[in-house]
Parts: structure tokens; sequence; C-alpha cells
């Protein structure tokens, strides 16, 4: 098996966003978005979210959803009171995808293109980074 470049990465999630071929409504709907949070919240959760996985109290005025894919973090980090959000992905569709979710909630988010391995961001700007499927993924990768 050869080796992926962070290209070839970026073209896949661009042709496939997160969720988009499991869902039964139309990519960016109402009706996408909710059937995701029911999904996620169901089959990685048990039903409910720990709170312990969403920023402590002291950290919630500057966050950064980090990988945000079609923007579920975003989401439940604004509905516990996270203030300013930045979200950042390597495609540019899921940040289409998370603007639109954040529309629909009434939720105002700040988009930056980055590659988590190479970010440009200020060190020290982020009260909370939320990189959860980022740190998942990495962690249960095999390695090559």
């Amino acid at each position: 098996m050869s080796k992926k470049s962070i290209e070839d990465v970026k073209s896949f999630w661009e042709s496939n966003p997160l969720f988009s071929g499991e869902s039964n409504f139309p990519i960016g709907t109402r009706d996408f978005f909710e059937e995701h949070q029911r999904v996620v919240k169901q089959d990685c959760f048990a039903g409910r979210i720990d709170p312990n996985v969403l920023p402590e109290e002291k950290n919630k005025d500057r966050v950064l959803d980090l990988g945000c894919g079609p923007g579920f973090w975003t989401i439940e980090m604004a509905k516990q009171g996270a203030e300013m959000i930045t979200v950042s992905d390597l495609t540019d569709n899921a940040l289409v995808l998370t603007r639109k979710r954040a529309e629909i909630y009434g939720i105002k988010v700040e988009t930056s293109r980055q590659n988590a391995e190479h970010m440009t961001f200020e060190s020290g700007i982020f009260s909370h980074v939320n990189g959860r499927e980022l740190f998942i993924i990495r962690r249960t990768r095999k390695p090559v």
C-alpha cells in the first residue's frame, strides 16, 4: 500500500465530506445536520455527550474546532457557552458545511483552512482546542 500525501487526503475529503454518503437528506440542510447529530450522539456517545469532553468554563472564551468536518463539535461547544469559535479544516467543503450549520443554528464562527500538522495560528491565542477526531484517528491508526 502506497503512502498517501496530504493532497491525496485533502482531495478525498473535498470529494467526500464527512457523513455525506450516509445521510438520507441533502447535504447542508437542517435535516442533514439533525440526522448527523442524532447518529453521532447515539452511535458514539450512547445518547448523551459527556460534558467532560467540552471546554471547561474558564476556557470557553476563544475556542478552536480543529478538523471541524461538518461542524458537530462546533455546535455542541456553542450550546455549552463557547463564545468566540474558530473552525478549521483541511478542506473548503468542511468549512462551507460548518458555516452553513452555524448559520442554521444562529452561531457566529470564524473559519480558517489549515493543515493540522502545519498550522499558522499565533501561539497561545486559543483557550481551548478541540481536535477530538484527529486525536482518535491518530491514536487508533496502526503504524505503516
